[in-house]
């Protein structure tokens, strides 16, 4: 395995439409993970959430989540953005259709209306993990010819 790989490599893994999985903290300490769409944008994670979602009053509480994007194919590119939730309740029925459009297309357009609340978590970074297994799979390759 490979780690701090090229940021090329990963940003065109951003790019994609993964699922990201949110790590928030409950009241009792134990993690909570969620699979959420997301997008890339300068710098950081922009992540929607509706109003009375659980995981608002987690970084309310305790803003130091984690968040993971990994692909499901080879070469099995990743990143983990360990950071500090931001929460910006500005936009927020414009921002996440935006953000559904990204998943959806056109149609992410009809998903959230105008009278919808929520916010968006914009993760400030603190630290960062990448990883693939390009070398790996190279030498599995090398050995099955």
């Amino acid at each position: 395995m490979r780690h701090d790989i090229d940021p090329r490599l990963i940003r065109a893994l951003l790019d994609e439409q993964h699922l990201a999985t949110l790590a928030t903290h409950r009241k009792d300490g134990s993690v909570l993970l969620s699979p959420l769409w997301y997008v890339w944008e300068d710098g950081r994670f922009q992540l929607g959430v509706s109003t009375g979602d659980i995981k608002l009053r987690h970084v309310a509480r305790d803003p130091r989540v984690t968040i993971v994007v990994a692909e499901e194919t080879p070469p099995y590119r990743g990143i983990e953005v360990r950071g500090i939730a931001h929460v910006d309740e500005t936009n927020f029925p414009t921002r996440m259709r935006a953000l559904a459009r990204r998943y959806l297309g056109p149609p992410g357009d009809e998903i959230y209306g105008d009278d919808d609340e929520g916010a968006i978590i914009s993760i400030e970074p603190t630290a960062t993990r990448t990883w693939d297994f390009d070398d790996d799979l190279d030498e599995t390759n090398e050995q099955v010819q």
